[in-house]
């Protein structure tokens, strides 16, 4: 899905963590990392369907990155956010935090 920028990207994207940064910072690095991965993207939908569908998918990947990599004290917001149904996009999940 993507070539091999995209993926030292995506590398770069698994690697990064709060650490010492505020909740804003954090989603802000995150945020220009996946917007220059969506210039790598590499796939071509076939039907209109399919974009649509594919988009869903990369936003709930993009939650996962953010929830995995907060810091500890946030443990709890990450186990009610992966408890919501329907899943929440990218947008709920950050004011959750």
């Amino acid at each position: 899905m993507y070539p091999n920028y995209g993926k030292w990207i995506r590398n770069k994207v698994h690697g990064t963590k709060q650490g010492e940064m505020t909740i804003s910072q954090y989603f802000s690095k995150l945020s220009r990392l996946w917007q220059e991965l969506e210039y790598y993207q590499d796939f071509q939908a076939d039907y209109t369907g399919d974009a649509g569908k594919l988009q869903k998918l990369i936003e709930k990947e993009w939650v996962y990155d953010f929830l995995a990599s907060l810091n500890n004290e946030y443990d709890h917001i990450r186990v009610q956010v992966h408890g919501k149904t329907p899943f929440p996009s990218l947008e709920q999940a950050y004011s959750y935090v």
